[in-house]
């Protein structure tokens, strides 16, 4: 009968832990899959193989090897180690510049308990930014893993990136609007009212993005009478990046009769 055995190690060459090898036992004429010993191992990702069987001249693995009943068959499958690297969401209000992340504190911390001992993030880079309101993916790119004498341990780990999101809300803005009041006498002339934008809370936001949605911006008499401009709830914000809300006072226009 000829044997064929399968070591599971990960990319230094230790043995996986938990993962014991497999030996198989064939008789003459029969055929061993190799491909088919290609486990699904918990944290791990398969990667290639050597044939071992002459340790000081390791070859390529055949997909099939025939027994003729005499052999010993040393196989070697090689695993890269699974790391997640997962960015954390991130959310402003809206300032006018990109939301991006940057560096390794932008990363949660679920990588760690895949880290051999003695490896470290060296560094990380992200792809994607989020300006206006609403929302995008970050997601970690080229990221360097090192040991403690900084040589590069990328090879060592099966590196899965998974995206953050990207969110940017609108910015509260409270504009105050006040219609004209005017109180006179009458005289024969015209009198306007209209009304002006007397406060914004902000210096991001600017009044050309208020639009008035109302029949009448101002009113014009000379007759006696009291006039109302009525500009309540006649204000729209045409700027998504800001969350407005209108305190709006009516105008009036009261021209008093005259005593004569």
């Amino acid at each position: 009968d000829g044997n064929i055995t399968f070591h599971y190690l990960d990319m230094d060459g230790n043995p996986i832990p938990g993962q014991a090898p497999v030996e198989e036992t064939f008789h003459e004429g029969g055929t061993c899959n190799t491909i088919d010993h290609h486990l699904d191992i918990s944290g791990y990702t398969y990667h290639s193989g050597q044939d071992v069987t002459d340790h000081s001249n390791p070859t390529s693995v055949k997909d099939i090897y025939t027994f003729r009943g005499d052999e010993n068959i040393d196989i070697n499958l090689y695993y890269k180690k699974d790391i997640n690297i997962v960015a954390h969401d991130k959310e402003k209000s809206y300032d006018g510049q990109a939301l991006k992340s940057s560096g390794l504190s932008d990363l949660t911390d679920v990588y760690r308990q895949s880290l051999q001992s003695g490896d470290k993030l060296a560094s990380v880079t992200y792809s994607g930014s989020q300006t206006n309101a609403g929302t995008s993916s970050t997601t970690p790119t080229a990221v360097t893993i090192t040991d403690d004498d900084g040589n590069n341990r990328n090879d060592y780990y099966n590196i899965i990136y998974t995206p953050g999101t990207l969110t940017v809300i609108p910015l509260y803005v409270s504009v105050t609007i006040t219609g004209d009041t005017i109180s006179k006498v009458y005289d024969g002339t015209y009198s306007t009212v209209g009304y002006e934008v007397t406060r914004i809370s902000t210096s991001l936001y600017s009044e050309n993005k208020i639009q008035f949605n109302g029949t009448e911006s101002s009113i014009t008499q000379k007759d006696a009478g009291t006039y109302l401009l009525n500009i309540s709830n006649k204000f729209t914000n045409t700027d998504p990046n800001f969350d407005v809300h209108f305190q709006v006072s009516n105008g009036a226009l009261t021209i008093h009769k005259r005593d004569v």
